[in-house]
C-alpha cells in the first residue's frame, strides 16, 4: 500500500496484515494457534463474557437479533440517524458501554505499560482490517471471524474472502483520474522533499 511504501514508520509500529496458517483436512480448516493456545481468543467469546452478567442479553446473539430485527423491520426505514440510535442504545451504560473491551483486557494486564500496549496494537489492527476491508471488498468481519491474539495485540479475520469485481477495477480508475501510481506519487512526494529542503540549505547559506 501506499502509505506503506512512503512511510517506514510502519514498519515500526508493527503495521501488518496478521494471517493465520491454515491446515484443511477434507472439508474442514483448521488454523494454527500461537504458542499459548489460551491466548487467542474469538470475539464472539470476548463479547459472551462482556454480557454473562447482563439478564436481558445472556449472550450476544440475544443482543444481535433484537436490533437486527428492529432495523430489518419493513415498516421502519433504514436512515443513518436510525442506525445512530441503535448504535447510542447498544452502547450505553445498562448495555454494552464503550469502555467494556478495555475492562475486559485489563483483567488479563497487570502491566501498566504492556496494557497500553496490547489496546494501541488491537486499535491499530482494526483500523487496518477495516480500511483492507473497504478498499479491497473484502466479506464484512463477524464476530466468529475475527480473532484477538493476547500475546501481540494481532487482529485477524479469519473469514476474510475477498470479492474483487470489474466494477472494483472501475472504481480504482476513477479514483485516480490523472491515472497516478503509487510511484507517480512517490516521487512527487520525494521531488517536494528535495525542494523544501534545498529552500532549508539556502537560507542557512545566505545566514552564514
Amino acid at each position: 500500500m501506499y502509505f506503506n511504501y512512503c512511510f517506514q514508520e510502519t514498519s515500526r509500529r508493527f503495521l501488518q496484515l496478521s494471517v493465520p496458517h491454515f491446515t484443511c483436512l477434507g472439508g474442514v480448516s483448521l488454523y494454527e494457534c500461537p504458542s499459548k493456545p489460551n491466548s487467542l481468543f474469538q470475539f464472539h467469546g470476548i463479547l459472551n463474557s462482556i454480557l454473562k452478567n447482563k439478564p436481558d442479553f445472556p449472550s450476544p446473539n440475544a443482543l444481535i437479533k433484537k436490533y437486527y430485527d428492529y432495523v430489518a423491520n419493513e415498516l421502519i426505514p433504514t436512515t443513518d440517524e436510525l442506525l445512530l440510535d441503535v448504535y447510542r442504545e447498544i452502547t450505553s451504560e445498562n448495555i454494552l458501554p464503550v469502555e467494556s473491551l478495555s475492562q475486559w483486557v485489563a483483567l488479563r494486564y497487570d502491566d501498566a505499560t504492556q496494557y497500553y500496549t496490547l489496546r494501541k496494537q488491537i486499535a491499530i489492527h482494526m483500523s487496518l482490517l477495516s480500511l483492507c476491508e473497504y478498499i479491497f471488498h473484502l466479506s464484512p468481519a463477524t464476530l466468529d471471524g475475527l480473532c484477538l491474539n493476547l500475546g501481540t495485540g494481532q487482529t485477524m479475520n479469519v473469514d476474510c474472502l475477498f470479492g474483487l469485481r470489474p466494477e472494483t477495477c472501475k472504481f480504482i480508475i476513477q479514483f485516480y483520474p490523472e491515472q497516478k501510481t503509487c510511484s507517480v506519487i512517490f516521487k512527487k512526494f520525494l521531488s517536494k522533499k528535495k525542494s523544501v529542503q534545498a529552500e532549508r540549505a539556502d537560507a542557512r547559506a545566505r545566514r552564514i
